[in-house]
């Protein structure tokens, strides 16, 4: 019986992704790509880059693939970094770093506590950082470490960090990690960032560029398209349009 259901699916992974947690990703031909390029052995794909806009599913694959590497015994660990930039300041946190990073580390939490409902363990998420096997942390405490187990490790809300931070969290792995990469260029936060160049792009696009511009590490950069989120959550990311009729008027 169990064949029969998986028979429309080539791979596992598709079944894994459709019928267990309801991700359709082989209706979208970029979601499956993405998380294709995440399950690539580190040989073929090492650094997955993505500048997607909102809603298009770019940290709850990330972390659904990142999971399933782990459940299937590919990897040990899942890292999941960000750095502590808000959309606009509140004050100062109370509570012990842990609280007060806790309200960044948000997205991971409730995807990884999606990921469990839906596979029957409302747990998953305490049970990961309890063994250990799940770690969330800003770029604010990553200098010496060092990134050396077989591990996915995920970079969330990439256009946020500036250049010495993308550098500083970029040096830690070593070759047996998968280096997610993740953000929306539409969407910066930090308002002190320095942009580069005639197009005034972020650090977060230097990096892709850097690194698609080699040929020694094997990377892929996929930028995922439809906001399911809906078409207001879609043509509210697309302002920078009506912006543009200012600066040519200007």
């Amino acid at each position: 019986m169990q064949s029969k259901r998986k028979s429309k699916y080539r791979h596992d992974f598709e079944y894994y992704f459709h019928s267990q947690l309801g991700y359709k990703i082989l209706a979208d031909e970029h979601q499956y790509r993405y998380v294709e390029s995440i399950l690539a052995p580190t040989s073929e794909v090492q650094a997955v880059f993505s500048d997607s806009p909102a809603g298009s599913g770019k940290t709850a694959l990330a972390l659904a693939a990142a999971y399933y590497l782990l459940k299937e015994g590919e990897v040990n660990s899942i890292a999941y970094v960000r750095n502590t930039v808000s959309v606009r300041e509140n004050g100062f946190l109370p509570g012990t770093i842990e609280d007060k990073e806790r309200a960044y580390m948000q997205p991971a939490e409730d995807n990884i506590t999606r990921i469990g409902a839906s596979i029957g363990n409302q747990d998953l998420y305490n049970e990961l950082i309890d063994t250990g096997q799940l770690f969330c942390t800003s770029t604010s405490f990553l200098r010496g470490v060092d990134y050396k187990d077989n591990m996915v490790l995920i970079i969330d809300e990439a256009q946020n960090l500036d250049l010495v931070e993308l550098q500083t969290v970029l040096t830690r792995p070593h070759d047996n990690v998968k280096i997610i990469v993740i953000g929306s260029s539409l969407q910066n936060d930090n308002c002190k960032i320095k942009k580069y160049g005639p197009n005034r792009i972020l650090p977060f696009q230097v990096y892709m560029e850097h690194f698609e511009n080699q040929e020694h590490i094997p990377i892929q950069i996929v930028k995922l398209v439809n906001n399911y989120r809906g078409r207001f959550s879609q043509f509210a990311d697309s302002v920078g349009k009506t912006l543009k009729q200012y600066d040519d008027k200007a």
